[in-house]
């Protein structure tokens, strides 16, 4: 049996992708808020870019879950 669910959750992928780019900010050591602006806008965007793939509105991701093979997979949004 294939079982499929989504899951939303509004602020998920956005505080997600912004703690990520900030943990790498602190890691690179960029210090002037221009560096730090330019960096993050642009890390958040690719980030967000691979995210849509599975990410619904930023906000819902659909697994299905095969109880015969004990599998899970997420669903791609377009799919």
């Amino acid at each position: 049996m294939i079982l499929r669910i989504t899951l939303k959750d509004p602020d998920g992928v956005y505080e997600a992708v912004r703690e990520q780019t900030r943990a790498e900010i602190k890691e690179k050591k960029l210090v002037s808020p221009m560096e730090i602006r330019e960096y993050t806008d642009r890390r958040d965007t690719e980030i967000y870019a691979i995210c849509n793939i599975w990410f619904q509105y930023g906000e819902s991701i659909t697994v299905e879950i095969n109880t015969d093979t004990k599998t899970i997979r997420v669903v791609p949004a377009d799919e």
